[in-house]
């Protein structure tokens, strides 16, 4: 009744969701992650598939459940080779087994996916990851967090728009010697974001963390790249 739909257990017979524009009815399918002996279980299969099997499972049997020519549009949690990872994010399997093609998604008119963190798109451009609405990590520093407005046409082909979220505290990395970042016109940005400082003197700094913590309250983590660098 709000608008909101979940799906986080694997069924073989889960039914997708209609909504309906000017054009007509779009059908959703909402893939929760699928854990190969799950959809071993649920899909009562002989032998455990690989991720990328479990995934196929899942579409084949959605895509069942979907008038051929309709506008379609999958939700899933997936890894899709060749996305760009963060270190926030937790492995799914060991060695990239955990992995799975593009071409799975390829009868949808656009495919939203969610696990990795940066937006991204993954193999084609109607299948794309919104990424994370926030920075979990240090390494995700530079990416540019948002929401995509996805449009479909009468034809099912789909438009996207990126639009850029600012949070009330930015995730950044500070580069600098301490006598430069303790000088009060040395970052013009909010001192009170998350801060990791790399501090690149080569020499021993007392008390830097108590030092640097004045300047930035929300001080993470010091790093120091040149700390054992030969002079």
């Amino acid at each position: 009744s709000s608008g909101i739909y979940l799906a986080g257990v694997v069924r073989a017979a889960e039914p997708p969701v209609i909504l309906s524009d000017e054009f007509g009815d779009v059908y959703f399918s909402l893939l929760p992650y699928g854990d190969p002996p799950h959809v071993r279980e649920a899909f009562t299969l002989d032998e455990t598939p690989s991720f990328d099997g479990a995934i196929a499972a899942q579409i084949a049997a959605a895509r069942e459940q979907i008038p051929s020519g309709a506008r379609s549009v999958a939700v899933a949690h997936a890894f899709v080779i060749g996305g760009q990872v963060s270190e926030s994010e937790h492995a799914l399997s060991v060695g990239g087994s955990d992995q799975v093609t593009a071409e799975n998604f390829t009868a949808y008119s656009y495919t939203a996916l969610g696990h990795l963190h940066a937006p991204q798109r993954a193999g084609a451009k109607n299948i794309r990851y919104s990424g994370s609405l926030l920075k979990y990590a240090f390494d995700e520093a530079c990416q540019k967090k948002g929401v995509e407005l996805v449009e479909l046409d009468a034809e099912g082909m789909a438009s996207h728009t990126f639009y850029p979220l600012t949070p009330r505290h930015d995730v950044r990395i500070v580069s600098g010697l301490m006598d430069e970042l303790m000088r009060e016109d040395f970052d013009p940005l909010p001192h009170d974001d998350y801060i990791c400082v790399e501090l690149l003197d080569t020499d021993a700094v007392l008390a830097a963390h108590e030092k640097l913590r004045r300047i930035y309250p929300n001080l993470f983590t010091i790093t120091r790249p040149n700390i054992n660098v030969n002079r």
